[in-house]
């Protein structure tokens, strides 16, 4: 097996292009890990809340997950096959950062 030794540049450089591909190549299953990604930040954003209140049934955190899940059913059916919103809010955020 050949070794490769990349500095910082090379390696950042590298990740980002495997990034990008994966973003191009894979479009749906990126869309779905990064609503997943998502989804986890907020479980976890809601623990580290939950932990200074009080304690809530079983039931009710299961009532507001299932409400989670019929607020994307429903956001999903207003968007049209083929879009895909993440890609379209990272060009928007490159351009902005180009302006400024």
């Amino acid at each position: 097996m050949t070794e490769l030794t990349l500095d910082k540049p090379e390696f950042k450089q590298l990740l980002k292009a495997t990034i990008q591909e994966l973003i191009q190549e894979e479009r749906e299953m990126f869309s779905e890990l990064l609503v997943q990604a998502l989804e986890d930040i907020a479980m976890e954003n809601t623990i580290k809340e939950g932990e200074n209140s009080e304690v809530v049934s079983h039931d009710e955190i299961f009532k507001m997950l299932t409400s989670v899940e019929k607020a994307q059913d429903l956001f999903r059916q207003y968007v049209p096959e083929g879009r895909i919103l993440s890609e379209e809010l990272m060009a928007e955020r490159r351009q902005e950062n180009r302006v400024e």
